[in-house]
């Protein structure tokens, strides 16, 4: 495979310094698309299985049944 990468001539002129700088690009490239498989970054899974830790004691025994009451109080 041939790829073409058009870079600005600052950038040009500075990776001609080096003394590999296609070894440097594809390094580079390598490191910041690797072929490993991402980290879920999802916090719900870990949220949901740990959900007994962030449960509160409300005394309020119908609070599922009428939680959308208790969070906007709609008027009576």
């Amino acid at each position: 495979m041939q790829m073409t990468i058009e870079l600005p001539d600052w950038l040009a002129t500075q990776l001609t310094a080096l003394s590999n700088p296609q070894e440097f690009i594809l390094q580079r490239l390598i490191e910041s698309f690797s072929l490993e498989q991402p980290v879920n970054r999802d916090p719900w899974p870990k949220f949901l299985a740990d959900i007994d830790k962030y449960a509160v004691a409300t005394g309020i025994s119908d609070l599922a049944e009428h939680h959308d009451h208790y969070l906007y109080q709609p008027p009576q």
